[in-house]
C-alpha cells in the first residue's frame, strides 16, 4: 500500500498540477471601466466584499460570483485578502472569469 502511494505521488508530481493553470492572467477592471459597464447594462450585478481576510472565503465568494453571473467583484485594497494560489484553487476557475476591482475606499 505504501509503495502504491509513493508511485501515485511521483506520477502526479511529474505530470504537474491537475488544476487550472495558476499562471494564467487574471481579469482585472479599473473603477472607470466598472462604472462604464454598470451604465451600459440594464441590470448589472456587482458583488462588493469588505474585510474578507481569509483566502478560502475570498475563493468561495469568487466561485459563487462566477456561478451567479456577477459582472465584477469589488474589494478594498487594504485589509482584505488578495488573489493568491490558495484563492485561485478554492475559486475553481472563478478567479479566472470574474474581474476583480480593487478600490481605495468602499
Amino acid at each position: 500500500m505504501a509503495r502504491r502511494n509513493q508511485k501515485s505521488r511521483a506520477f502526479n508530481r511529474d505530470r504537474g498540477s491537475q488544476h487550472a493553470d495558476l499562471n494564467a492572467p487574471l481579469p482585472r477592471m479599473s473603477e472607470e471601466e466598472l462604472y462604464d459597464k454598470i451604465f451600459e447594462l440594464k441590470s448589472p450585478t456587482v458583488l462588493i466584499l469588505d474585510c474578507i481576510e481569509d483566502p478560502h472565503n475570498l475563493g468561495a465568494c469568487l466561485r459563487t460570483a462566477d456561478a451567479a453571473g456577477v459582472l465584477a467583484v469589488v474589494t478594498p485594497k487594504n485589509k482584505a485578502a488578495s488573489i493568491t494560489e490558495t484563492v485561485r484553487r478554492v475559486a475553481s476557475g472563478g478567479a479566472e472569469s470574474v474581474p476583480l476591482v480593487q478600490v481605495t475606499n468602499l
